[in-house]
């Protein structure tokens, strides 16, 4: 029963945002990407990426918490270091299910997926191109499951108030499944524009999403409204749309502000069928 507890989870989570069993291979790790229901992807930002190419150059670090409905936790850590030519960033990441007693010999047990990525990030002229490589290992009592997989993305700043990215992520292969549950990673496309409005200081953007084993396009839309007292507020929604069905899939909001020397994100989204997901995210600069 707790084993069935888990799976349900498991898939609540992961099809709010990837359609896959591996979680921490497409959600959103940190604050603002919660905020903007994954989307924003050509965006520049000071945080890890699933979009490689649209990390900001800088050296610092970043701490990510995260609770899900459930009682289902992450906690995440990003670490960046900039040379010359290149942006390094290192991610580490922790999605725990919970401790479990077993109904029928009363032992305890957990639930766990692991996340250990690296991302590279290379720019030239108006042009930004990043990969990155994550390793994954998931366990549940004494099952696990190991996946390796690649994402690769470009971004280009057209103009002062335009920009436009793309990504193809989770290029890669499980070498490790659950038992005899065959699985595999599934890759996807997200295309990603944004426009600044010259009326309003905010940064408006929609995003494009597409996974290799569905026919369903995911539609992403939000704002990011930057206030004179260096307040940072974000709302977004996403849809689906197969054939001629359309239905909503995430809302999400969040806040950015400074607290001493640290940037500090606070934002909700919430997930049809699983409830809310509740993030807090600190980042400073060294």
């Amino acid at each position: 029963m707790m084993k069935i507890l888990i799976w349900i989870s498991i898939i609540l989570i992961s099809l709010g945002y990837s359609q896959s069993l591996y979680p921490l291979n497409s959600i959103p790790l940190n604050g603002r990407d919660i905020a903007f229901s994954g989307g924003g992807e050509s965006i520049l930002t000071h945080y890890g990426s699933h979009n490689p190419s649209s990390i900001i150059k800088r050296d610092g670090v970043g701490i990510h918490t995260q609770i899900f409905p459930t009682g289902v936790s992450m906690l995440a850590a990003d670490v960046f270091i900039p040379t010359s030519k290149y942006m390094y960033v290192f991610t580490i990441a922790n999605l725990h299910f919970g401790t479990f007693r077993d109904g029928v010999s009363n032992e305890t047990f957990s639930a766990n997926d692991i996340l250990l990525k690296g991302a590279l990030k290379s720019k030239w002229s108006s042009i930004s191109v990043g990969i990155s490589g994550a390793y994954n290992y998931s366990n549940i009592e004494y099952t696990t499951s190991q996946s390796i997989y690649f994402s690769i993305g470009m971004r280009s700043q057209t103009s002062n108030h335009t920009g436009f990215g793309m990504s193809l992520k989770n290029i890669g292969f499980i070498f490790d499944d659950y038992g005899n549950n065959k699985e595999s990673v599934e890759p996807q496309i997200q295309i990603s524009i944004y426009t600044t409005p010259s009326y309003l200081p905010a940064i408006v953007f929609t995003d494009i999403k597409k996974y290799a084993h569905s026919s369903a396009y995911k539609f992403i839309s939000g704002i990011e409204l930057n206030t004179k007292y260096k307040i940072k507020l974000r709302f977004s929604s996403a849809l689906s749309v197969a054939n001629t069905r359309i239905n909503s899939e995430n809302l999400g909001l969040g806040i950015q502000f400074k607290l001493l020397r640290w940037d500090m994100d606070i934002a909700s989204g919430y997930l049809p069928g699983a409830g809310f997901i509740n993030s807090l995210t600190l980042s400073k600069n060294f």
